[in-house]
């Protein structure tokens, strides 16, 4: 029993006294009545309510027959007496089962599933609504054991309901002793009384399940939250694309709440997506509907909107389970669905049934593809653990493969169990090879082939559609915005736009994050191979050339705004068709380039396999300011040997000397010594090769190559014949960026006075010329120099403005260098706490930025402060 509103904060504390009080003397005095001596019962308080347990010899009828209603006539008594904050109305749930006891009270299944009962949310909607003081909820048990025998009570005044609580699937049986519900037979008739329900279409419940924890709890949890709400149908739609498991949920969640539908379940797959003929209509589906329910055919109306009605009036009373498979769109399924509020309808399509949420409420459930960890346990379940944990490597490169496709992994494991004794590194080696991957995933029959299945959402696009698909197979690159695929598919941003949230609405694509479109890797291959099929190579190479050209041209534009004062390169006319992106400042420079840096790279790749070799050195140096603001070391080094592959085939001078050049700075950065002065003599070999203006960053990357291997004269050195190269250019950015160098290296050499006067001149360029980032630099190196001459305060407040000048530009790379500073000037000053802050703040960076040398002699200056 349980109190309601127990705790309502109009109950003082002196009121619940009194409720407790009287709710005892209520059930002592019921019990009492009903044959039951409140003396021989186990009871247990619970604050607002009481357990109560009756003994096994008592006779079970009485509790239902006589004791709701002594407890109603006692409670209204009681109520008439005394007012509102000290009234009382009471939730009952009876149930019979075995009881165990130990050191602390009674525990068993049957009183956890009683206290169930209790918390039903259609047993609170019935007392909220009742003008009585007693709801009561029987089990099905009770209800069929005892209720139904009973000589006293109608069981046709109960009403079944839903009992959805923490996991607990099953149905209880209402009661108002005091406000009964009109009797109903209907409600008798179609409970399960009888051994099995009339109609069970559900095809067999799926093996080997696993996952979909969270889409099956949103399944239930839309039955859960229509319950208080006894006039509402539940809708549950859903979508996703073929092969990923929908039906396979659908049943799984179905046949885990057979109870909920007593009068049984409807399934029937409406072809919306199928390998031949056409989807079924509507009035097919509800006419084979009527005939499963017995109606005669010469009563079955002509017109579908009298089929449907027919239809509904027949579930009006009904409590069932509607499972309407493979829907092509919404309007093959709104004729389809009952109004009765006892019945709900699972949906599934590849479409996202965006009608059916608009107009009838349906809550949408999408289902993507299994996480590592579900496509593990998927192969595990059907394979067993041994066999996975035998060939780690080759599991992995299965998993990898399939990239949580559940129908690949599937097929992959039936193979796996007809071929026991094959290796499965004999199977990850036949998906290996991506042109030969869809082909391996093909068992030949429709059910068991992914080329199969995607063929079908293929088919049911239309010509645009289709085209657009093709395209983003073939272009490279993890997900696409619209403004690439506009370029790629040389239409319309308007028109692409549209097509793109009909392949979404499809489930071929998923909007990931807004604005960006991702396609399953597997999907993309069998897009590809459709473009293969339907495009000659020359229109194929046109959209590829508009592509890599928008990625050439964007990335130019993105760089010059992030270092407007970068070296300047020639880049032929874009592609015709090609519009780049426009941006209009560092900031959205930024941003393009941290959602398109992994396409970029792809890109790249893309333009090295055809060979279009000037493409690919030329998008290298559109991303060398990024990589450089950012940190990405291992990324620089990695399209610059890309861009040195291409350049040293295409066999000129420039840019040769130019990758040379960017690699020198690249491997410095990394700390890879031996190969940055590798690089270095490559490019001082061909400087005279070229002009005066590309001279100049060549002995600029080889001063900072020298810098970090200690060698600090030559550094210098190198670093003024460079300033001296950018002042005969009239390059002043460039110039004040060498002088800062030299200050720089003139300052750890010993040489305060040179280092002082470099740093003046350096500072004067760039606040003439407003560049922030440059300004930064000197400033940092004025800090350098008030370190070295023991001007520690001086220093700290140098260090301190470049840290915030470079934190609002972005510079995450040069503000972990400032940070060590800054930690160097408090131990200095003899602050170990800020110094230690300040050093982990900066080896957090140094470790995101993978430079290792620099984590490695930060982590052992925490070492000796932490020793000191």
């Amino acid at each position: 029993m349980d109190v309601e509103a127990f705790t309502d904060q109009r109950r003082t504390t002196p009121h619940q006294l009194v409720v407790r009080e009287a709710l005892y003397d209520a059930l002592s005095q019921g019990f009492e009545v009903a044959g039951a001596p409140w003396s021989e019962c186990h009871h247990e308080d619970r604050g607002d309510g009481v357990f109560v347990l009756a003994p096994a010899h008592i006779p079970k009828a009485p509790f239902i027959e006589v004791l709701p209603n002594a407890l109603a006539a006692g409670l209204t008594q009681h109520n008439i007496a005394h007012p509102a904050e000290q009234r009382i109305r009471l939730r009952m749930a009876l149930h019979a089962g075995e009881i165990v006891y130990d050191d602390h009270g009674a525990t068993a299944e049957s009183v956890n599933f009683t206290f169930r009962l209790l918390e039903a949310a259609p047993l609170r909607t019935a007392l909220a609504r009742s003008e009585g003081v007693l709801a009561v909820i029987v089990s099905k048990w009770f209800f069929d054991e005892v209720v139904r025998h009973s000589g006293e009570i109608d069981p046709a005044t109960f009403r079944p309901a839903r009992v959805l609580v923490k996991g607990t699937s099953a149905v209880g049986w209402i009661w108002l002793p005091d406000h009964r519900y009109p009797a109903d037979l209907t409600y008798l008739a179609s409970s399960r009384g009888r051994t099995e329900p009339e109609l069970r279409q559900l095809p067999a419940a799926p093996r080997s399940f696993t996952g979909r924890a969270e889409e099956l709890a949103v399944l239930t949890s839309v039955l859960e939250a229509a319950a208080e709400q006894s006039t509402t149908i539940v809708i549950s739609a859903i979508f996703g694309t073929g092969g990923v498991g929908k039906t396979w949920l659908a049943l799984h969640w179905a046949y885990q709440h057979l109870d909920l539908f007593p009068d049984g379940q409807l399934f029937v797959d409406l072809r919306g997506f199928a390998p031949e003929g056409q989807p079924l209509s509507p009035s097919a589906v509800v006419q084979g509907f009527l005939d499963t329910f017995g109606v005669d055919p010469a009563r079955v109306p002509a017109e579908l909107e009298a089929q449907a009605a027919l239809y509904r009036s027949i579930l009006a009373d009904k409590r069932m389970l509607i499972v309407l498979d493979n829907a092509r769109d919404t309007k093959q399924v709104i004729p389809l669905l009952p109004a009765s509020p006892g019945c709900a309808v699972v949906i599934t399509s590849r479409d996202r049934l965006a009608g059916l949420v608009a107009a009838h409420g349906a809550r949408t459930i999408p289902v993507d593809v299994f996480s590592a960890a579900e496509a593990r346990e998927m192969l595990v379940t059907r394979l067993g653990a041994a066999r996975l944990n035998a060939e780690p490597e080759a599991v992995g490169e299965l998993l990898s493969c399939c990239g949580g496709f559940p129908l690949a992994l599937s097929i992959v494991a039936g193979r796996a169990e007809a071929h026991r004794d094959f290796p499965l590194a004999v199977l990850a080696a036949e998906l290996r090879d991506e042109t030969t991957r869809l082909g391996a995933l093909d068992e030949g029959d429709p059910a068991a082939s992914l080329p199969a299945v995607l063929s079908w959402s293929y088919a049911a696009l239309s010509d645009d559609q289709a085209k657009i698909f093709e395209l983003l197979g073939m272009a490279p690159g993890v997900d696409i915005d619209l403004t690439a695929a506009a370029v790629l598919t040389n239409l319309p941003a308007g028109r692409v736009s549209a097509e793109l949230q009909a392949l979404e609405r499809a489930s071929l694509i998923h909007q990931h994050v807004p604005g960006r479109w991702r396609m399953h890797d597997l999907i993309k291959l069998y897009a590809d191979g459709q473009a293969e099929r339907r495009h000659d190579q020359a229109a194929q190479d046109d959209a590829l050339h508009r592509f890599v050209d928008f990625y050439v041209h964007t990335a130019h534009a993105a760089d010059l705004l992030l270092d407007p004062d970068s070296q300047s390169i020639d880049l032929p006319a874009p592609h015709e068709g090609c519009s780049p992106r426009v941006m209009r400042n560092p900031q959205d420079a930024l941003s393009w380039f941290n959602a398109e840096h992994l396409n970029l790279i792809s890109v790249q790749q893309a333009a090295l396999e055809r060979r279009w070799f000037s493409s690919v050195w030329h998008l290298a140096w559109g991303m060398h300011a990024y990589h450089w603001w950012q940190g990405h070391i291992h990324s620089d080094v990695a399209v610059w040997e890309t861009a040195l592959t291409a350049v040293e085939r295409l066999g000129e001078p420039l840019p040769l000397t130019l990758a040379h050049q960017m690699l020198i700075q690249a491997y410095s950065r990394q700390g890879d010594h031996g190969k940055a002065l590798e690089h270095g003599r490559q490019a001082l070999a061909g400087v005279d090769d070229v002009s005066v203006v590309y001279r100049a960053p060549v002995h600029h990357a080889a001063a900072h190559m020298w810098a970090r291997q200690g060698e600090l004269a030559k550094a210098l050195d190198h670093a003024i014949q460079a300033m001296t190269f950018y002042r005969e250019a009239n390059r002043p950015i460039r110039e004040a960026w060498a002088l800062t160098m030299v200050a720089s290296f003139a300052i750890k050499l010993g040489q305060n006075a040179r280092g002082e006067s470099a740093c003046e001149e350096a500072l004067a360029l760039f606040r003439e010329h407003a560049y922030p980032v440059g300004e930064a630099a000197v400033l940092n190196t004025l800090g350098e120099l008030a370190f070295a001459n023991g001007d520690y305060a001086e220093a700290l407040a140098q260090f301190e403005d470049t840290l915030t000048l470079r934190r609002e530009l972005g510079t995450t790379y040069a503000s972990a260098d400032t940070l060590d500073n800054i930690a160097r000037t408090h131990v200095a000053l003899g602050d170990k706490d800020k110094a230690r802050e300040s050093w982990l703040d900066a080896l957090r960076l140094y470790q995101s930025q993978l430079r290792n040398d620099e984590s490695s002699r930060v982590q052992k200056q925490l070492d000796l402060l932490d020793g000191s």
